[in-house]
């Protein structure tokens, strides 16, 4: 799944959902997205078609829908596929981490190796 920069903001407010079903604080989103601060994350989600979106941010939003629509796929229960990402996992990409804090380290292959781990479940 991929969008360009005029999709984002069309985007933006249903991957915010989609991180609230993953328990994420307003901070956590607005790091898992790229946002410099919390504040420049809410001013984004109160008007996203105001809102330029870098490259990157587009990506993080791609990576975010790409890991959420694999764990409904491998998981028939909502439930479970909403909690699967807080759940410890001994994989050896997860170390013993969940995978909400493996995607938390910052970088945008963090985000690529969880989405390409789901999707090589699927």
């Amino acid at each position: 799944m991929s969008f360009d920069h005029s999709k984002a903001a069309l985007a933006a407010p249903g991957v915010s959902k989609v991180l609230s079903k993953w328990h994420c604080s307003e901070k956590v989103k607005s790091e898992l997205l790229g946002f410099g601060s919390e504040a420049l994350f809410q001013l984004m989600i109160s008007n996203p078609n105001d809102y330029k979106f870098t490259t990157e941010q587009v990506e993080r939003m791609t990576y975010i829908l790409n890991i959420y629509r694999s764990l409904h796929t491998i998981f028939s229960e909502t439930v479970q596929a909403d909690e699967w990402i807080n759940a410890p996992n001994t994989n050896e990409l997860f170390g013993g981490q969940t995978a909400i804090d493996v995607m938390k380290k910052g970088k945008v292959s963090d985000m690529a190796s969880v989405a390409e781990y789901l999707q090589s479940q699927c």
